[in-house]
């Protein structure tokens, strides 16, 4: 405990969160001064500021609609709140990230590996919305009725795709878009 305490008071850096990609995403390091729920903690309050300053939008983006707004930054992630899914029909898959707290585990691990993979996921017209507000009651979360996490893609004609109570990593996220009609006419047209 000693050790500990002069460790921390000896100002060693312990690195915690980095922003990395899309700004949200974050890389977990050990930090000696702090137990590991400790910065656990502080990482998903941090990582949950960051997300939400990312994917509000600014007051001259509100006037834009949301296909301007995706096209203009592809990899950046939106608040679904007052997006209309079918805004977005036959130009983009998007692919809806669900949680009732934007705390809860599942929600801050898939943001990080989309965060990873969202060169791969922009390549192929995937729009990333995040909605952690049961109570905001969004289009999206109104039409996919989702409970506690869920991950949905949906394709450019309105088909869901899959949907997933459990994270995904962006490359398998990609496959199945790989593996869509829509895509094999994409790729070879």
């Amino acid at each position: 405990m000693a050790a500990q305490r002069a460790h921390a008071a000896g100002g060693a850096a312990g690195p915690g969160l980095a922003a990395d990609g899309l700004g949200f995403g974050a890389r977990w390091s050990y930090m000696g001064c702090m137990s590991m729920d400790m910065n656990r903690r502080f990482a998903l309050l941090a990582l949950a500021a960051l997300l939400a300053a990312r994917a509000r939008p600014l007051p001259a983006q509100e006037e834009a609609g949301i296909v301007a707004r995706w096209r203009a930054d592809p990899q950046q992630p939106f608040a679904v709140a007052g997006v209309m899914l079918g805004d977005l029909a036959h130009q983009a898959r998007p692919l809806v990230v669900f949680a009732d707290d934007p705390l809860d585990e599942s929600f801050v691990e898939q943001l990080r590996l989309i965060a990873a993979g969202a060169a791969d996921l922009a390549e192929r017209d995937v729009i990333v919305l995040v909605d952690a507000d049961p109570a905001g009651r969004s289009d999206a979360r109104l039409r996919l009725r989702p409970r506690g996490f869920s991950l949905v893609l949906i394709d450019k004609d309105g088909t869901v795709v899959f949907r997933k109570p459990a994270p995904w990593d962006a490359r398998e996220i990609g496959r199945q878009i790989d593996k869509l009609p829509s895509r094999l006419r994409e790729v070879r047209g």
